[in-house]
């Protein structure tokens, strides 16, 4: 009779550790800056549309497929800011104050 119980304990071990595997921890992935770009889109006084990008930044998110929700957190260093227009470049640094805010890092949650 231990013999079967025992049997019956093994086969049903897996079923019982579903719903702890369930309640894993979410997938944490970091942003690989090498395929993955932070780009922008501005309108120039309603005559045509400024795109960018920033060259350098790091960030990392998770997702929790269980719950359906996730957190995205994003670095970005504003003196990277890249529009093909050194000229326009040098004016947007002194504009936005990279010197005072080197970096902006937007910390985000999101859910399904």
């Amino acid at each position: 009779m231990s013999k079967v119980l025992a049997a019956i304990a093994l086969a049903a071990a897996p079923f019982a550790a579903a719903p702890f595997a369930a309640a894993a921890a979410a997938d944490n992935y970091t942003i690989d800056p090498t395929h993955a770009s932070v780009l922008f889109a501005i309108d120039h006084q309603g005559l045509s549309t400024v795109h960018g990008r920033f060259d350098k930044f790091a960030g990392k998110f998770s997702i929790d497929r269980t719950a359906k929700k996730g957190d995205v957190d994003l670095t970005i260093d504003t003196a990277s800011v890249n529009t093909n227009d050194n000229e326009r470049e040098a004016g947007s640094a002194r504009a936005t104050s990279t010197c005072a805010r080197p970096t902006s890092s937007t910390p985000r949650n999101f859910r399904r």
